[in-house]
């Protein structure tokens, strides 16, 4: 079953903090994903991990952990 309307025309409902992220080697279709959500979310930002796919967490942990870590400090 489909949520209606559909999600991505609720985006701008989120009122939280809101951090992306994306891996530099991602697929095309996820980067255009996240430029979607930081365009619909209000304050939402972009952390864009180098040396990533998909997996970002696994991929290059370090600076996952640390974008992660300065979004939740500077909240």
């Amino acid at each position: 079953m489909w949520p209606s309307p559909p999600s991505i025309q609720r985006l701008s409902e989120i009122k939280v903090p809101t951090l992306v992220v994306v891996g530099d080697h991602d697929v095309t279709d996820i980067l255009g994903v996240a430029d979607i959500l930081i365009s619909k979310i209000t304050g939402a930002k972009k952390v864009v991990i180098h040396r990533a796919g998909h997996h970002v967490n696994m991929e290059n942990p370090k600076e996952f952990d640390r974008s992660v870590t300065d979004f939740l400090n500077n909240l």
